[in-house]
């Protein structure tokens, strides 16, 4: 027994440790360059050492340096218009890259996001025919529930091919989800 003891006192102590760890590691450490060139890595304000503060610049090349990018996005679609109008203008461009932007990757595993991801570049390749919000009435407000789009598909009898997205509001915005 008295190994028994003598174990759950250790076990006491390591639990505690561990319990207290995190308020240890929180501390911020800081990447500083002092007059001389040499870093110093410290809890301090680099100023403290009379040093700045080391931002290093990533090493990308020319040819990664010389594609044109569109700016990245500065906000997220707020009104539901919006969320439309985006997810127009990314099908007109075909471009997945934005209609992916448009949709709410919470909680999805890396096999649904390489599948869904699959989905909207089919989308992308087909033609914008038609797009549309369906709405919900609750009480005295109009809630919308799903974006479809009636894309062109040549093979189908009708010429399109009609899919829906849930509608889904977070942090704010509005997005497209399964």
């Amino acid at each position: 027994m008295e190994g028994m003891g003598s174990f759950l006192i250790r076990l006491s102590i390591v639990a505690a440790l561990a319990w207290t760890g995190p308020v240890f590691g929180q501390t911020q450490l800081n990447r500083c360059t002092g007059a001389d060139g040499v870093p110093i890595y410290t809890d301090r304000a680099c100023s403290h050492f009379d040093a700045e503060d080391h931002v290093e610049e990533p090493d990308v090349p020319e040819a990664v340096m010389a594609i044109d990018l569109p700016p990245p996005r500065p906000d997220c679609p707020r009104r539901i218009e919006t969320l439309e109008n985006e997810v127009r203008a990314a099908l007109d461009a075909g471009d997945v890259n934005s209609l992916a932007g448009l949709y709410h990757w919470s909680g999805a595993s890396e096999f649904a996001a390489h599948t869904i991801m699959a989905s909207l570049a089919i989308l992308v390749e087909r033609s914008l025919v038609d797009i549309g919000v369906d709405t919900v009435e609750q009480g005295d407000d109009i809630q919308p529930t799903e974006l479809w789009l009636d894309l062109e598909d040549l093979r189908e009898p009708t010429g399109t091919v009609h899919t829906r997205f849930r509608i889904r509001k977070n942090a704010g915005c509005w997005w497209i989800h399964g």
